[in-house]
């Protein structure tokens, strides 16, 4: 950083986790020592500073004047390696700078438990050199062939990598005699060309480190090496080469590159940053504000009554457009519910199969069914053959051509015996529907203070009221499978025009099916029209318009041996019809009004109830800081329940602010802080 005066200030960057290698969700910075003045101090405090991440167990402050005085320094450290990293942020030279030193390249390792490092120090390069706005320094040594520098790979890896990348030669004082040309010929972009280009620097050796020379007599020599060296003459005399040489210019080259490419990416940076501002600062309203202890009591107050509001809104499909999905959903169990019912409708074999077929009954109009059977949900059909076997069993008394009532009764209860199972299923689905749209409004107002056991307290206490209302539901649908069953009543109904008009509709189509049926052996057109001449015949005589083919047909009279038997089965179908829509409609409203309506009712008074309870027992002496969960265990208890909670100091603990929700927004809000920062420093360069 340009400045007056030459400073040099350490810093350690904590970013990831050493242990899992996961990012941290905040950067964690400390300052290393004290400002350094003197350029000599930096190497001894960047060793230092190094062995501090090294070693993340042990505070930093530890290292600050640690003496490397042993040979197997390295073996004592926690790590080999870490993506931490060393800062240090120098002031006082001609340019604005930012470098990052990244490790060196391996190919293999010592020992062989050290392996991974190999990948990993790849991935953390890859990482660095990916970035879109980057510079790659490539550091080559003269002393190694070019050829085998793994860096032109991994820059050829990345997008635009080749484009971004600038070649350093280093230890050029020790080429050997006769080798220079190859060198040159780098220099020259005539082996390796890179967009950037290639410089030259000369490297103080290590009894000139040793000797501690200072860095203005560093580059005075190395200014003496280029212009002295024979070797060197076809740089100096080409006008471009003649400024790449020298750690000077490339300092310059490197600040003048930076500038250059800030200026033509600075309106996306500051596009950028301003995106992540609004999204930073969108996040952060998201987050519940702090609760300050004097608000505890107004905001559980209001997050009660936000869930009793949202329960009601939820089940009146107010409100979000969630609400209506859920009502759609509730009702689709009931639909189901339905369907399942409806299945199990009587079904009839007219005539039993022989070798010309048989005839099947079943339920009257198709529009009284709404959709396709489920599959093994239907109780087995019934033969004529066998409704005359149950008709035969329960005659007593009756004269002939007189039906035992009794008969019709078994005939009935034998489609109705899986309307408990369907019925029973539809609760159990609404309930766990139930709790899991209220789980989500908890989370909702509650999810906050869950470290405080607060929102497991309110999901238990709504668990609790649904498994009483669902209980209550249940009993109510085992009274509506009682009075439906014709083993404990006769059949009953009051919407008697429905079932006679229904009756009488079935047991036409049965007559006419059976005629059909018994005329299968006659001409079909002969018959057809000798039917529509009849009903023309018949259509002008009073009372016989509009007559149908069915209605013609059921006049035939019927075979004596099934005079009793066509009306049981017509009057059962005709039954079933009114008595099916009716316990749907009824099992439909009871788990509506008894488990919905009542939960939505119960919960805010519930856990009140329950508040009040923990706190007459915190006043009582029996409870101070414990669980409060255990509480749930003994069920509810109208001891204390007169206490008002509102001034409850163990009550109101459980209103404390999440540590993870603290955690995130002082991340958030450190995060904003440096986006504003950063756009500050981007409108100033601007």
């Amino acid at each position: 950083i340009a400045s007056d005066r030459w400073s040099c200030t350490v810093r350690i960057r904590r970013e990831y986790d050493d242990d899992k290698g996961d990012k941290h969700d905040q950067v964690k910075e400390e300052t290393f020592g004290k400002v350094l003045a003197n350029p000599e101090d930096v190497e001894l405090a960047i060793r230092r500073a190094q062995k501090a991440v090294l070693n993340p167990g042990k505070p930093a402050k530890d290292f600050l004047t640690y003496n490397f005085d042993s040979k197997e320094e390295a073996a004592s450290n926690e790590l080999q390696f870490s993506r931490n990293l060393v800062v240090l942020e120098v002031r006082g030279m001609p340019y604005n700078l930012t470098l990052i030193d990244l490790p060196g390249i391996i190919n293999s390792t010592e020992n062989e438990d050290d392996t991974h490092l190999i990948q990993l120090i790849r991935k953390v390069v890859k990482s660095y050199i990916s970035k879109p706005h980057t510079i790659i320094v490539a550091a080559i040594s003269c002393k190694n062939d070019i050829d085998n520098q793994t860096v032109f790979a991994l820059a050829n890896e990345v997008k635009e990598g080749k484009q971004r990348t600038l070649g350093v030669l280093t230890k050029v004082d020790q080429i050997e005699e006769g080798c220079h040309d190859g060198w040159l010929g780098v220099m020259q972009g005539e082996k390796f060309p890179l967009e950037l280009g290639y410089y030259m620097v000369r490297n103080s050796t290590k009894v000139e480190l040793d000797e501690h020379i200072g860095a203005e007599e560093a580059t005075w020599r190395e200014k003496t090496f280029f212009e002295e060296s024979t070797a060197l003459q076809p740089l100096r005399d080409n006008k471009n080469l003649s400024q790449r040489l020298g750690v000077p210019s490339l300092i310059k080259m490197l600040s003048d590159i930076l500038v250059q490419k800030v200026k033509q990416q600075l309106p996306d940076m500051k596009q950028s940053v301003d995106e992540q501002l609004k999204k930073t600062r969108t996040e952060l309203a998201e987050l519940p504000p702090v609760v300050q202890e004097k608000e505890r009591a107004d905001v559980l107050q209001q997050a009660l009554r936000s869930l009793d509001r949202d329960a009601k809104l939820l089940l009146n499909a107010q409100g979000c457009l969630s609400s209506k999905h859920f009502v759609q959903r509730w009702h689709a169990i009931y639909e189901g519910m339905a369907r399942r019912v409806f299945s199990t409708r009587p079904r009839f074999i007219l005539l039993d199969a022989d070798a010309s077929g048989m005839v099947e009954a079943s339920y009257g109009d198709s529009k009284d069914f709404d959709g396709d059977d489920e599959e093994g949900s239907f109780p087995a059909k019934l033969t004529l053959g066998q409704v005359k076997d149950i008709v035969a069993k329960e005659r007593s008394y009756e004269l002939p051509k007189f039906t035992p009532y009794t008969a019709l009764q078994s005939v009935i209860q034998h489609f109705q015996g899986m309307w408990n199972e369907h019925a029973f299923q539809c609760l159990d689905k609404s309930a766990e529907l139930l709790k899991t749209e209220l789980n989500i409004i908890i989370v909702k107002h509650f999810g906050r203070f869950r470290d405080s056991h607060l929102e497991s307290i309110v999901r238990l206490c709504m668990e609790d009221v649904v498994d009483q209302q669902y209980s209550e539901a249940r009993k109510q649908i085992t009274l509506l499978i009682e009075m439906e069953s014709t083993e404990r009543q006769p059949p009953f109904t009051l919407n008697r025009h429905y079932f006679e008009e229904s009756h009488c509709r079935i047991l036409e189509r049965m007559k006419a099916e059976m005629c059909k049926y018994q005329m299968r052996g006659v001409d079909q057109q002969v018959l057809r029209q000798d039917v529509a001449n009849a009903l023309a015949a018949l259509a002008r005589i009073p009372g016989f318009q509009g007559m149908t083919q069915d209605q013609l047909l059921a006049l035939k009279p019927c075979n004596p041996d099934v005079g009793e038997e066509l009306p049981i089965m017509a009057a059962t179908m005709a039954y079933f019809k009114v008595s099916s829509k009716r316990y749907v409609d009824y099992v439909a409203l009871s788990i509506t009004r008894l488990l919905y309506v009542r939960v939505a009712e119960s919960i805010e008074g519930h856990v009140d109830r329950y508040l009040k309870r923990l706190s007459a027992e915190a006043a009582a002496g029996k409870r101070e800081s414990a669980n409060p969960l255990l509480l749930m265990k003994d069920g509810q208890a109208d001891a204390g329940a007169s206490r008002q909670w509102q001034d409850s100091e163990v009550v109101l603990s459980l209103v404390a602010d999440d540590p993870k929700i603290a955690k995130q927004r002082g991340s958030l809000q450190a995060k904003l802080e440096s986006l504003q920062a950063t756009r500050s420093v981007l409108s100033r360069f601007a």
